[in-house]
């Protein structure tokens, strides 16, 4: 039953798209299968997929430059950001280190105080 609806539903579907036609006349029925409007059609299928298939790739391709340029520009950017951070940290360093070695000079010059305890016993 299932099978019958399926080839009734396709044997409509084609007779609206022109390929399949019925003729009844007193003697015979027939029905006709138009071989040119099929290879027509499947024609301009196959062409109109080929556009989408072009069109899809033309985007893609774009798309991807788009996002290498971009990618490009970020890894630049992380870069610079890593150099500049770099130079921060080194010039950071250098001032601590001068402050360090500063305080240990003025420590060695400056006379040290011991201190004593008295103790009462």
């Amino acid at each position: 039953m299932r099978f019958l609806a399926i080839a009734a539903i396709a044997v409509i579907g084609l007779s609206f798209l022109g390929w399949l036609t019925f003729a009844n006349s007193e003697e015979s029925a027939s029905m006709t299968i138009d071989k040119t409007e099929v290879k027509q059609d499947t024609q301009e299928a196959v062409e109109e997929t080929q556009e989408a298939i072009n069109s899809a790739k033309k985007e893609t391709q774009e798309a991807y430059e788009n996002v290498k340029e971009e990618g490009q520009e970020v890894l630049d950017s992380t870069e610079k950001a890593l150099k500049d951070a770099k130079e921060e940290t080194k010039e950071t360093f250098n001032d601590v280190k001068e402050d360090f070695s500063s305080e240990e000079e003025s420590d060695k010059s400056s006379p040290k105080v011991k201190e004593t305890s008295n103790s009462n016993s």
